[in-house]
């Protein structure tokens, strides 16, 4: 069976239209008017002297431009988020999107579609980059699995596996993050850059959460997993699946109590407006990556490939540096700020709630692998958290 899983520490809408993010096409329309013969012959001629210094150049500029495609166009990179601009993902995609233009200026035109504009789901959008309709999107660690099966990325799903951000971070430099491209390249997708930045929470509007009992009965929206069921289901709460752009008008409508989510997304998100009680549970840290489709990336030139690499690399850094440790020391700072009751469990109380899951780590096992499993087991015990 799985290792005895460690213990929990005791704490860790506006819509807008999308716009390309760096220097658009700008096409400029000249007023109608009268055309005179002249200007015609004039233009006919030019066009011709054109043509033949073209052909003559064509042996030449065909060597030269090798592989490295128009230079002259900007390729179109539309990348798709049901986070809103507010949120610490979609400050560290503005970033990745920065260093791209810094690297390789005028080459790429950003589109970027944040609070679901383009699919009101991640599954959705993971979807549509195989189809070609996006290149890009920003989806959490288990999405795929919901497209193509792939129970391996459903670590950080596993209740009280990973404790804190920056354990995960390194547990992705350490193996995991190897382990996972594999299968998404197999999968058709490429992970550029992985966000970690606040661990999972519960939050709703009708009492403070405490203990597993006072939260019996609750509908609370959960995401496509089996972590969040399984924990909801073995303290007694309904689980609602529910896609993410849907919550907010759901919590809004009555349609749920509350929802389980990163911690940051409650501000990110303006559930605030309506969710007056979180507890600070941080059951799961679980990565959003920066997700593209596998053919579109290998389809550019091999140049414009090693910048976007790079880009994603040092956009996880800046998230891990920067952004993640801003947003952990402000989230509960500004729940509290608009009026929400931040519940802070002791040692003991998180037991209780680790003492409902621990069984299913079995279950996660067989089904993430064991090898996998064991090594992220290994890995957390041995991890300094101080």
């Amino acid at each position: 069976g799985a290792a005895a899983p460690p213990a929990p520490g005791a704490r860790d809408r506006k819509e807008v239209s999308a716009q390309p993010f760096r220097r658009p096409l700008r096409i400029h329309m000249k007023k109608k008017g009268r055309v005179s013969m002249k200007k015609v012959v004039s233009l006919f001629l030019a066009m011709t002297m054109l043509l033949c210094l073209t052909a003559c150049g064509t042996n030449g500029a065909n060597s030269a431009a090798s592989g490295s495609g128009d230079d002259t166009k900007p390729v179109v990179c539309k990348i798709a988020t049901v986070l809103s601009e507010e949120s610490p993902c979609h400050k560290a995609l503005l970033y990745f999107c920065d260093r791209v233009e810094e690297l390789a200026p005028d080459r790429v035109e950003f589109q970027l579609y944040p609070n679901s504009q383009l699919f009101s789901s991640e599954r959705e959008m993971a979807e549509g980059e195989l189809l070609g309709t996006i290149q890009g999107a920003i989806i959490s660690e288990n999405i795929i699995n919901s497209v193509d099966p792939y129970p391996m990325i459903e670590m950080g799903n596993t209740p009280f596996l990973i404790r804190s951000a920056e354990a995960e971070y390194a547990m992705l430099d350490e193996f995991y993050a190897d382990e996972v491209e594999a299968g998404m390249l197999e999968r058709g997708f490429t992970n550029l850059s992985y966000f970690i930045v606040g661990g999972v929470d519960i939050g709703n509007q009708v009492k403070d959460v405490v203990t597993p009992d006072d939260i019996k009965g609750l509908k609370i929206r959960s995401w496509e997993a089996e972590g969040p069921s399984v924990l909801l289901n073995a303290v007694g709460a309904n689980p609602m699946i529910m896609a993410f752009g849907e919550v907010y008008t759901a919590l809004q409508q009555g349609m749920i109590d509350g929802v389980i989510t990163s911690d940051f997304q409650f501000n990110a998100q303006s559930f605030t407006d309506i969710v007056k009680h979180v507890t600070s549970l941080h059951v799961f840290y679980n990565y959003q990556a920066l997700t593209f489709s596998k053919d579109w990336v290998q389809s550019l030139p091999e140049d414009l490939q090693q910048v976007f690499y790079q880009a994603g690399q040092e956009a996880t850094q800046n998230c891990r540096t920067e952004i993640t440790p801003e947003t952990l020391a402000n989230t509960y700072k500004t729940m509290e700020a608009a009026g929400v009751k931040v519940t802070y469990l002791t040692q003991e109380q998180k037991m209780v709630w680790y003492d409902a899951v621990s069984s299913s780590w079995d279950s996660f096992r067989e089904k993430i692998g064991p090898e996998v499993f064991d090594r992220g087991v290994e890995f957390m015990q041995d991890y300094d958290y101080e």
